[in-house]
C-alpha cells in the first residue's frame, strides 16, 4: 500500500524557506511562528530542521512563538513578552523556578500579571 503526502501551500512555503536557510548557512535565523497551521508531522519536521541548523551551522536562532511547549522544547533561553516589554529571557527551567510555575504558561501569567481563570486578560498582581 502506497501513501502520497499531499502538502498545502503553507506547507510549501515554509519547506522553501528551510531548504534556502540550509543551503545559505546562516549565522543569524529568524523565524516568526514557523510551524502555525502545520500537520503534527510537519511540525515535527520543521522543529528538526531547526535543531539542525542549530548544531551544524553554530547558528543564532530567534524563534517566535505562542506555542510554549514548542519555545521550551527548542530554546536553551525563553523570552516572555508583554505588551513589547521583555520581562524575562532565561532558560525554561529558571523562569519556572523563579515563578514557581510548573508549565512555561503559568510562568507567563505570573510574569505578565495577567490571570487566565478570571477570562478578561487582566489581573494577578495587584498594584
Amino acid at each position: 500500500m502506497s501513501t502520497t503526502t499531499v502538502r498545502t501551500p503553507q506547507e510549501y512555503e515554509d519547506a522553501y524557506g528551510a531548504y534556502y536557510a540550509e543551503a545559505s548557512s546562516p549565522v543569524l535565523l529568524l523565524l516568526d511562528e514557523p510551524t502555525t497551521g502545520l500537520d503534527p508531522r510537519s511540525k515535527l519536521e520543521v522543529q528538526d530542521f531547526i535543531r539542525d541548523v542549530w548544531a551544524s551551522h553554530d547558528a543564532t536562532i530567534l524563534l517566535c512563538t505562542h506555542d510554549l511547549r514548542e519555545a521550551e522544547v527548542l530554546a536553551d533561553r525563553v523570552g516572555i513578552l508583554d505588551n513589547g516589554d521583555l520581562l524575562c529571557l532565561e532558560p525554561a527551567d529558571e523562569l519556572k523556578a523563579r515563578y514557581g510555575a510548573e508549565t512555561l504558561e503559568e510562568a507567563f501569567f505570573s510574569a505578565s500579571g495577567h490571570a487566565f481563570e478570571n477570562g478578561d486578560g487582566e489581573g494577578g498582581a495587584e498594584a
